[in-house]
Order: structure tokens, then sequence, then C-alpha cells
């Protein structure tokens, strides 16, 4: 009942292949495609009986339970008198990348943590390599991991699957190792 429902409420997910069959779709194309439209739909939650205290500004559930914030520190690497970059992004899940090196879902989570990315550099009128730094400042109650397999090959330009990874999951897997990352 709940895949005829999407397959109607989403046409994408009711496309059928030229033998017939329903088109393969990966849980994560469906659980954006619902909390995309779970966050534009649904009302702001009004203030909780037991406490009245109202959600931070009339968050609707997705914003409230679902959604995170990241702030992103981005400083030149060329240029010492370029002025750092600020910005405060959210987010409603996390991605693990796997590859033969990873083999804790925290490793996997802090690995796209702290990455070195190409911008445009204000002072110097031209892209230029940036470190970039992103910091949890809100952390939702129900976090969502995307465990992400796969990668691009650049030699070869396809995209591949890693297999064969097993990622330990650490069941106690506290907030404040992942507000250090």
């Amino acid at each position: 009942m709940m895949v005829e429902t999407m397959r109607k409420v989403y046409p994408r997910f009711a496309e059928q292949s030229d033998h017939g069959g329903f088109m393969q779709h990966d849980a994560n194309e469906a659980w954006i495609e619902l909390m995309t439209n779970l966050k534009k739909q649904l009302l702001p939650l009004s203030p909780a009986a037991d406490s009245g205290v109202m959600p931070s500004t009339a968050a609707n559930f997705v914003e409230q339970y679902l959604e995170g914030e990241f702030e992103i520190t981005m400083k030149c690497k060329e240029s010492e008198t370029e002025p750092e970059k600020h910005q405060t992004d959210k987010f409603q899940q996390l991605n693990c990348y796997l590859d033969r090196e990873i083999k804790y879902l925290q490793a996997g989570l802090s690995s796209r943590f702290k990455e070195v990315v190409s911008a445009n550099a204000v002072t110097l009128g031209r892209n230029a390599d940036f470190d970039k730094v992103m910091k949890i400042s809100r952390l939702p109650a129900y976090l969502t991991v995307q465990m992400v397999r796969f990668y691009y090959k650049e030699r070869q330009a396809v995209g591949a699957k890693v297999l064969k990874v097993c990622v330990d999951i650490c069941l106690s897997l506290c907030t404040t190792v992942c507000l250090l990352i």
C-alpha cells in the first residue's frame, strides 16, 4: 500500500523500464523526496501541551526534529589577505563516505568535514584553493545517515560502487563526538 501510494504521489517512482517492470530507485531518493514534501506541507508545531514552550521560530516537525545545521568556514590557502568566508547551511542527513580505508561510522562522517575546495577569491580575482571546515552547530533529534558507496573514477570517467566494505557502528555514538567532528 505504501509503495502504491508513493507511485501515485511521486510519478517518477512509477516509471517502467522497456521490459515492463518498475524502474529501480534507491531508498535515499525516496527519503529525500518524502522529507522535502513533508517539510513543505506540514504545518508549524503548536506549543507542547506539557511545557507550553513553542519550538524555535514555529518550525514544523521536519525542521524541529529531523533538520540540523552546519557552520561552514572557508579560508583561502593562497592569500592571507582574503577574508574568511562564513555561512550556515541546513541538513536533513549526513553522508558517510565509504571506501577501503573507512572502517568506522565516525571516520566516514568526518572525512568530509574538512576538505580543500576551489572557490572565487575576490582579492586574487580568480578561483583559488580554500580550506573548508564544517561543524555541526545544531544536531537534530533524529539523525539520518546515508552510507555512500559510490565514487567517481576519474581515469576511467565512470561511477563505481565500493564493494565488501563493513563499517562498524558504535551504538553509543554520542552527540559530543558529532559536535566535535
